[in-house]
This record gives structure tokens, C-alpha cells and sequence, in this order.
């Protein structure tokens, strides 16, 4: 049966054309076909089949042979299985973890940061951070680190924005938001432990002191202190003037 033609997602980008094929097929009352998708989503064939083998290995969709009782050749038929999104699962133990790290440390903050530096260490981010396709260039110059931390912040799903005197980073995306809303002395604590720690590994003078959750709904900003001999080097220009929303993380 024919699913209903949906709103064409060729101008979706990958992820979200993705979950709008998972949600042509929650939609459908019977298993559909490759093409039957492609027809209601605007997409090449091709390209939905590249899309439901990776809802399939993620346990989102299943795939079976159609049997048939008239010659041709049989369909590959897709059904939604109904599982979580794997980050949505990713995200609940997340949260679990940090509210048993809340309630079993009697400093939580102290422990959160522990747990960013391992974090740092664990994933080699500072020494990978001119490996990732997008090292320094002549626009940031990385004369005290600052910039691998930006790298392993982006790396990391932030969205980091450096203000044009150096002193703050603007990270316009918290990769796990919920959890950092729920927890936020274990969670922000962690990721000041993160940059700490890449700091500390580039050699630089530059100290860490602080991120403030959530100054805005997508905005939390991370602190900077720095010698007095030394200047940052060109960086881009924030988007927007920062209020006084008081220190959280310290």
C-alpha cells in the first residue's frame, strides 16, 4: 500500500532526511518498499535504500523478503520497529550515571571534573586536534592552546564561539542538554575538567576558571583567565554581548 506523500526531503540534511523516513514508516499501516518511500519522500531510491540499511543496523527498522505466490522478482519491505532513538537511549544513561555520581560523591563538582580530565585523556582529543580536518589556520593562531580547545569542543558537539578578546568561549550547543539541565554541578563540572585538562596538555598559561550553565536556553560560557603578558591571537568576534547571569561552575 502507497504511505502518503509527506513533504519532499531533499532539502533536509542527512540526519534529518533519515528520521523522516523513520517517521514515513511509523506512519505506515504495512510494511512499504524502498521505492514506495522514495516516491512519498522526494528522494532517490538509491538514496532511501543507503538510509534504511543504517535505521536497520540501528535496530530501528527491520527488512524481510517478501514472499510471493506469483512469478517476478519478490520486494525488500520495511517496517518500523518502535526501538528508542540510539541518542535518546545514550542520553537516559547518561543521566542516570550523573545523578548516581550525585548522590554517591560528597563533592559531586570535584568528582564531575575528575571525570572530564579522564575524559581528555581517554579520547587523546588535545593531541588530535590537528588531525580532525579543520587544524588551526592563519585566522586563529594557537599561541596558548586556546585553540585546541576550541577544536576538541567542536569535535565534541559545542559549537564553540571565542570572544574577540579571548577570555570566554560561547558553546552554543550542549551535546547532552537534558542532562546537563538535570545535573548541572556533575555535567558542567565535567566538561570544565574537559578544556582543564587540554590546556594543560598544549602547556598553556591559560587557566580555566569557570562555565556558566545555560545563560541563555542554548548558551552556557566557559571563562578564561590569562598572564598579563599574554595576548590571543585573531580570533572571530562573538555574536552578541553577555549580561551578568552569575557563576554556577566555578
Amino acid at each position: 500500500m502507497p504511505i502518503p506523500r509527506s513533504e519532499p526531503a531533499l532539502r533536509l540534511p542527512p540526519g534529518a532526511r533519515r528520521a523522516a523516513l523513520l517517521a514515513a514508516l511509523e506512519r505506515a499501516v504495512e510494511p512499504t518498499t524502498a521505492a514506495e518511500l522514495a516516491q512519498a519522500a522526494g528522494l532517490h531510491p538509491n538514496t532511501v535504500r543507503a538510509h534504511l540499511e543504517v535505521l536497520v543496523r540501528e535496530g530501528r527498522a527491520t527488512r524481510r523478503t517478501e514472499r510471493r505466490g506469483t512469478r517476478g522478482r519478490p520486494r525488500e519491505l520495511y517496517e518500523a520497529t518502535g526501538a528508542p532513538d540510539p541518542a535518546q537511549a545514550y542520553a537516559a544513561l547518561a543521566l542516570l550515571l550523573a545523578e548516581q555520581l550525585a548522590t554517591a560523591t560528597s563533592d559531586p563538582g570535584a568528582e564531575g571534573e575528575r571525570m572530564g580530565r579522564r575524559w581528555a585523556t581517554r579520547g587523546d582529543d588535545a593531541q588530535e586536534a590537528t588531525r580532525d580536518g579543520r587544524p588551526p589556520g592563519p585566522e586563529v593562531v594557537d599561541r596558548d592552546g586556546v585553540a585546541e580547545v576550541m577544536t576538541v569542543l567542536r569535535r565534541a558537539g559545542f559549537a564553540p564561539e571565542l570572544t574577540t578578546d579571548g577570555t570566554q568561549v560561547l558553546l552554543h550547543s550542549c551535546p547532552v542538554r537534558d542532562v546537563a539541565h538535570a545535573q548541572p554541578t556533575v555535567v558542567c563540572q565535567a566538561h570544565l575538567g574537559l578544556i582543564r585538562a587540554t590546556l594543560e596538555a598544549a602547556g598553556s598559561d591559560v587557566v580555566a576558571t569557570r562555565i556558566e550553565p545555560f545563560v541563555a536556553p542554548d548558551l552556557c560560557v566557559a571563562s578564561f583567565d590569562r598572564p598579563a603578558d599574554a595576548a590571543p591571537g585573531p580570533v572571530p568576534a562573538a555574536a552578541s554581548a553577555l549580561g551578568d547571569p552569575g557563576d554556577v561552575a566555578q
